[in-house]
């Protein structure tokens, strides 16, 4: 007779267990060495590939460090749209001058260097990866990025706390 109220219990635990898991599907998860960032990809059209791309753009730009800090990203798209999803921490996005338009340059960024021009939409997320606020993509931003690789190419010498730069 026990066996009998031990039984639905447990069927009931398994169920609970597996909603659980289900809720926390981030998509397939890429690691790099040398850092503790992660980037997920999850949803038809998102590949290994472009997860591994995502990841070495956020290297080159300063977003993965080598440090203990954990960093993670989802991509994955939506209405020919990627949708680049970031956690934040509010109290340190708030310490963030201008982060609004930091990230959507960054977003950008992303979409000339990675995505062949596909609009990137930055998310920002808890650590579960649930939306919090959306920076829409801005196509304005591309002559930035054009400016912004110029004056990388650029030499510069520094005078008095004034930085010139210039070209050959």
């Amino acid at each position: 007779m026990k066996y009998l109220f031990t039984i639905p219990r447990l069927v009931v635990a398994v169920l609970v267990i597996s909603a659980l898991s289900s809720c926390t599907d981030f998509g397939e998860k890429v690691t790099f060495t040398g850092h503790k960032g992660e980037v997920y990809y999850k949803g038809e059209g998102v590949t290994e590939a472009d997860a591994k791309e995502t990841g070495k753009f956020l290297e080159e730009n300063d977003y993965f460090l080598k440090d203990d800090k954990e960093r993670a990203v989802q991509i994955s798209k939506k209405d020919n749209r990627l949708q680049f999803r970031i956690v934040v921490d509010d109290k340190g996005l708030a310490g963030i001058k201008d982060a609004d338009e930091r990230f959507a340059l960054l977003g950008a960024m992303m979409s000339k260097a990675v995505f062949n021009n596909m609009p990137v939409d930055v998310i920002y997320t808890d650590n579960k990866f649930t939306d919090k606020k959306t920076i829409a993509f801005d196509p304005s931003l591309g002559n930035a990025i054009d400016l912004s690789a110029e004056i990388k190419n650029m030499k510069k010498k520094s005078y008095m706390a004034n930085t010139l730069y210039y070209a050959s």
